[in-house]
């Protein structure tokens, strides 16, 4: 889903028509709202019981920093970079330029994807009953 985000973000931001682009904007919102429970489920389970909030907070203090923070620097600076060729569409064009980032990031979940199955079974197994508290 994080993937598509990112897709849909550079298909709106190519669009020309305001109808398709909100339907674009809905559609990427949603697969970025998509990502956010099992992303927080998964974080959940793998951390003791007394660091699930704290781990919950740390996800937030960097996703804050980069996105809230480095991310309007990034493309406020792209866009000015752009403005003497692309005039006022410059700001289109950065936030299309910086939408590889959510491949990045798919591809950062995907990694951690493929060693979470066998971490949450020992976390199992190290529990009487089976099941995280």
């Amino acid at each position: 889903m994080y993937a598509a985000f990112g897709l849909f973000s550079i298909a709106l931001y190519l669009s020309t028509d305001r109808y398709v682009a909100l339907t674009l904007m809905a559609l990427a919102t949603l697969g970025s709202y998509t990502i956010a429970g099992p992303m927080f489920a998964t974080i959940q389970t793998l951390v003791r019981p007394e660091m699930r909030a704290i781990s919950i907070a740390i996800l937030y203090l960097f996703g804050n920093l980069i996105g809230m923070g480095l991310g309007p620097l990034a493309a406020g600076a792209i866009s000015d970079g752009l403005r003497p060729a692309l005039g006022e569409e410059s700001l289109r064009y950065a936030l299309m330029f910086l939408s590889p980032g959510y491949f990045w990031g798919a591809w950062h979940a995907w990694r951690a994807s493929r060693s979470v199955r066998a971490e949450v079974e020992a976390i199992e197994a190290a529990i009487p009953g089976g099941q995280p508290a």
